[in-house]
């Protein structure tokens, strides 16, 4: 633990010492802007960490859950929460978790499960399951992640590879559900969107539907929001690469029509991210409308992770934009 807490505490040095010529927060534009380009705590270069925006400390600010998930100090997956308040400068959280290592097996989401206020982790087990199908461990947040609320198996194949797992309130009862984007190997030809309520324990399913989006295993990451804002989840595909614009695209998935048409395409100022970037969604100004982290974990030329966060831009007639239309 010693090991890890003095690298962090290394790393967030060279965050401060670069944060003056790395912070660019402007007025966002028409076209949408970069709200913030900064460096944060976290080492570049590696695929060990996975990270999440939500509000942690309730200040109204979203924070970024940093996971690790391989080379801790306590052999064990470790969560980093960085404040949003602070501009993800200073950590709200350090902590050692009751799950082993998982790089390569697990997939992380955060949200409240049991509805006691504080935030859990969600760890979906995708491959090397006793049931021989995808898992859904859920952390306690109230315990600092170190028991556990659920082991479930849920009613889907062994999945890695093959889905990409988002949490968000599908049908507004209160309780987290779990989209299963399938990205492949799809009956339909197209990326499909499956939903297990919460509710439930994940047992049932809410929808199984094909989206309007191609088969996207490769090409695509994605993140949950309400870009309309008309109380429908809607699903943000990042397209990283293969893009007729040579930029990172952005095309919304209307949550309102079940995902069959488009709300938005758009391409940003950003390069093909390939696999440079993770990508989420959250209101980080505070102004109502949906916003893009772009966080950059390979070639920084920092040597730290860096977050860019593409502001979006609420228009007097019809939904906010992010980037440039297409």
């Amino acid at each position: 633990m010693v090991k890890t807490h003095c690298t962090f505490l290394f790393m967030l040095l060279c965050s401060f010492l670069l944060y003056p010529i790395a912070c660019m927060v402007g007025t966002a534009e028409a076209s949408g802007s970069w709200q913030l380009q900064i460096p944060i705590a976290v080492e570049a270069d590696t695929d060990a960490f996975e990270f999440h925006s939500a509000d942690f400390n309730g200040d109204g600010c979203s924070d970024l859950f940093t996971i690790k998930k391989k080379d801790t100090g306590t052999n064990r997956a470790e969560v980093y929460v960085l404040d949003g308040k602070n501009r993800f400068q200073s950590a709200l959280l350090q902590t050692g978790t009751a799950l082993d290592l998982s790089n390569g097996v697990f997939s992380f989401a955060v949200g409240d499960y049991n509805r006691d206020g504080t935030l859990d982790l969600y760890a979906i087990k995708m491959k090397d399951t006793d049931s021989n199908r995808t898992e859904v461990h859920v952390l306690d947040g109230k315990t600092g992640f170190r028991t556990f609320l659920l082991h479930a198996a849920i009613p889907i194949e062994i999945s890695y590879d093959i889905f990409h797992f988002e949490l968000g309130d599908y049908n507004a009862d209160g309780y987290p559900d779990l989209f299963a984007i399938k990205m492949r190997k799809t009956d339909s030809n197209h990326t499909e969107i499956h939903i297990l309520d919460g509710k439930s324990n994940f047992q049932k399913f809410l929808s199984q539907i094909p989206s309007c989006l191609e088969n996207s295993h490769g090409i695509f990451s994605f993140a949950l929001g309400d870009f309309d804002r008309d109380g429908k989840i809607d699903i943000y595909a990042i397209k990283c690469n293969h893009t007729d614009s040579k930029s990172t695209e952005i095309h919304i998935l209307n949550g309102r029509s079940n995902y069959r048409n488009f709300l938005l395409h758009s391409r940003t100022t950003l390069e093909e991210a390939h696999d440079n970037f993770a990508f989420l969604v959250n209101d980080y100004n505070r102004d109502g409308t949906d916003d893009l982290y772009a966080i950059k974990v390979r070639g920084t030329a920092s040597h730290c992770t860096e977050v860019y966060v593409l502001g979006g831009v609420r228009r007097k007639a019809g939904p906010p934009v992010l980037g440039t239309l297409i």
